[in-house]
């Protein structure tokens, strides 16, 4: 009878697996339960809106989710508009930096960066255009198979 030979290497990820395993499960059901209330008030980690916390929607009260929401966009598009003037400003840093020659290049770069932009803007409208056309054609022939097949199911 032959002996059934296991690797040992098989035996020992085996172990580090369940080890892993297992203290994921611990981590998660010991942070759930210990941090659902942070400092930032009840509900928050639970996706709560922001301004929210611990209040109860009742009838009538989705305007102040909405308006939380709304508040929140507003902060975020606050946020990128910092971030693209901070963007703009250290590249116009790097462009001082260059030699006439390399802001040359840049300026070209740039340029035709924007002209392939706009090249792909108009594409990509195209494309739009052509497939409304193609849904409405299809749409129409849709539109007729289901009164066939309405008719014929009455037969």
């Amino acid at each position: 009878m032959k002996k059934l030979q296991t690797p040992m290497w098989l035996v020992i990820v085996g172990a580090v697996v369940i080890v892993l395993l297992v203290g994921a499960v611990a981590w998660a059901a010991t942070w759930a339960a210990t941090n659902h209330d942070d400092e930032r008030g009840p509900g928050f980690a639970l996706g709560a809106a922001p301004g929210l916390q611990g209040q109860q929607v009742g009838p009538g009260g989705m305007g102040a989710v909405r308006e939380a929401f709304a508040n929140r966009r507003e902060a975020m598009q606050e946020r990128r508009q910092q971030m693209r003037e901070h963007r703009q400003e250290v590249i116009e840093g790097i462009r001082e930096e260059m030699s006439p020659e390399d802001q040359q290049k840049y300026d070209e770069l740039t340029a035709a960066i924007e002209e392939q932009k706009d090249g792909l803007q108009a594409a990509r409208q195209a494309l739009a255009d052509k497939l409304k056309e193609l849904r409405a054609l299809i749409d129409q022939y849709l539109d007729a198979n289901a009164d066939s097949d309405a008719d014929g199911a009455g037969n």
